[in-house]
């Protein structure tokens, strides 16, 4: 596993925090012939998603990037630039998000050091690596009841279950967007005469 947590807000340490976990490609990310970034040039966010991460930003979520990156074992891209393509993520989202965790290994990988891990989705240790990291450099407290991942695919699905946190289909979350601009921009008034 990888990961890096940026330096978060302060938090109350005597309150329980919501923790919200996206996966990035095809949640976060636009991708190009479902296949994943492999320059900062190649990041493209949905649109809305910057709006929605600073809503959940402002409602004191913290925010980690989850993502499988098994073309780093497969020697299809570098680590170095899957890091690059995350803090592009990072710097197109307003840089809201407090950190990143991701997995290096895929089934395929010629060596078994790369081939078999306990964080790559559907398994749940990116989670783990996550929680454990934030809390770790806030010292407050971020449970699993509290933990919201949304993601595109089933293995998403499946790790979200398998680990008892809440998952939302990332097309449905994106179209939060919605609703919060209804919230915010109001219809205006119908005048009388066309009541």
């Amino acid at each position: 596993m990888a990961g890096i947590i940026f330096d978060v807000r302060a938090r109350d340490r005597r309150k329980l925090h919501p923790l919200l976990l996206l996966d990035l490609d095809g949640t976060v990310r636009m991708q190009r012939l479902l296949h994943y970034p492999e320059k900062p040039e190649d990041v493209e966010i949905f649109p809305g998603v910057p709006e929605l991460l600073l809503h959940y930003a402002r409602s004191e979520w913290a925010i980690i990037g989850i993502s499988n990156q098994g073309g780093i074992a497969k020697g299809e891209i570098s680590a170095d630039a899957v890091h690059k393509c995350i803090m592009k993520t990072h710097e197109l989202c307003g840089e809201v998000f407090d950190g990143f965790v991701w997995c290096p290994h895929h089934p395929c990988a010629k060596t078994p050091d790369m081939a078999q891990c306990f964080c790559r989705k559907p398994k749940y240790g990116l989670f783990v690596q996550a929680q454990q990291m934030i809390q770790q450099v806030t010292h407050a407290v971020f449970p699993p009841h509290l933990m919201k991942f949304v993601g595109d695919q089933p293995e998403d699905d499946q790790a979200a279950a398998d680990a008892g946190i809440h998952f939302q289909e990332a097309a449905k979350w994106r179209a939060e967007i919605l609703t919060l601009n209804l919230a915010l921009f109001p219809k205006p008034p119908v005048p009388k005469m066309l009541q």
